[in-house]
């Protein structure tokens, strides 16, 4: 299991324990967007700390010349950066 592996199912575990929590302690009558998308937050998430583990100075840099190019097999439903930014 390399790094981005670990990384991704320890985030992943957090919040599958996290979010009965987060769901129970929302304010009831406020009103959120639950438009899915291509990647999960765990994936979102996942990308954020790598980018800060990589030495990149500059996510967008980042994600167009690393994840964009490199880990589409780690990253099958990637989305474009600027909705990449919409997620974040």
């Amino acid at each position: 299991m390399n790094k981005l592996d670990c990384f991704f199912t320890e985030i992943d575990n957090s919040y599958q324990v996290f979010l009965p929590t987060l769901e129970k302690n929302q304010i009831l009558g406020v009103k959120t967007r639950d438009k899915s998308s291509r990647l999960s937050i765990s994936e979102v998430i996942t990308i954020i700390v790598s980018f800060h583990q990589s030495g990149f100075c500059n996510f967008k840099r980042y994600y167009i010349q690393y994840i964009y190019l490199h880990l589409t097999g780690e990253f099958p439903d990637l989305v474009s950066y600027t909705q990449m930014h919409k997620l974040i």
